[in-house]
């Protein structure tokens, strides 16, 4: 979305602290803090507002998080690349993520997520991580998901004892690190429908992890009509009692991952 509507622009007066002179003041304080880093690690003004918005511009918050973020980046630097262009036309498994088209009323972005659609002797584990935290990270590099933030959808059907092995301690404390402690990223609220088996031993490890208010903000469904209770019917695939039938965009799937190939959070260079 190019255009802002005045009232989004409000918001983000009123819950981010976003004015003409905090942004100013932030930039150039946080510039001051990122001075140190080395091997020529540059952030240009779009990303460290990624960060101050996210901290509502507490330019130390902000900082701590875009530390952690570059160390994250160092210490697993194969999951930040594209995946190959051509598996997202010709394996299944690539399209167990997505954007769906249009968003909350609020301005939310609503990434929906169908584990049980990635077959491992399809599609690597560690392609299935990419992709994953591409997902989480490209939405951000327009201006109403910063603001907005997210509302994630997980459908745990389809999923079995072959996905169960992957969900170790280590592999889902990796997932969360990047998304809940370095990603600039605003989570609303966590929809699970068909949340038996799998998820069931996922929670077990992950419930300890988040922070009360996370906990809060994660919501169980015994079926998947029940989401209409959180959503507009238009804006929900029909498969969960809303209208939308043609939901995974290909191209733009494409478009994100080879953005996210070239530069991570859609600038960072070094």
């Amino acid at each position: 979305m190019d255009h802002i509507p005045d009232y989004f622009w409000n918001k983000a007066f009123f819950e981010l602290n976003e004015t003409d002179a905090n942004k100013a003041k932030g930039l150039r304080k946080l510039k001051e803090l990122t001075e140190v880093y080395p091997n020529g690690i540059t952030f240009p003004d779009d990303i460290l507002l990624q960060f101050l918005r996210h901290s509502k511009f507490d330019v130390i918050k902000a900082s701590s998080r875009l530390k952690r973020f570059v160390r994250f980046w160092r210490k697993h630097p194969e999951l930040f690349g594209s995946i190959p262009g051509n598996y997202i036309s010709s394996k299944v498994s690539t399209k167990f993520g997505t954007i769906l088209p249009f968003r909350c009323p609020d301005g939310c972005t609503i990434l929906l997520t169908k584990p049980g659609l990635w077959d491992p002797s399809e599609m690597e584990f560690e392609e299935f991580k990419k992709l994953a935290l591409m997902l989480f990270i490209q939405p951000l590099c327009e201006l109403m998901t910063q603001i907005n933030g997210y509302k994630i959808i997980h459908d745990f059907g389809g999923t079995s004892v072959q996905h169960l092995k992957y969900c170790t301690l280590e592999n889902l404390r990796l997932q969360y690190e990047g998304a809940m402690e370095c990603i600039p990223a605003r989570y609303k609220e966590f929809h699970v429908i068909n949340g038996y088996g799998v998820f069931t031993a996922i929670w077990t490890l992950l419930k300890p992890l988040l922070s009360e208010k996370l906990r809060n903000r994660v919501f169980f469904h015994s079926k998947p009509e029940d989401l209409l209770n959180h959503f507009p019917r238009s804006i929900l695939p029909t498969e969960y009692g809303g209208d939308l039938t043609d939901y995974f965009k290909e191209d733009f799937i494409k478009e994100m991952n080879s953005q996210f190939g070239n530069s991570p959070l859609c600038t960072l260079k070094t």
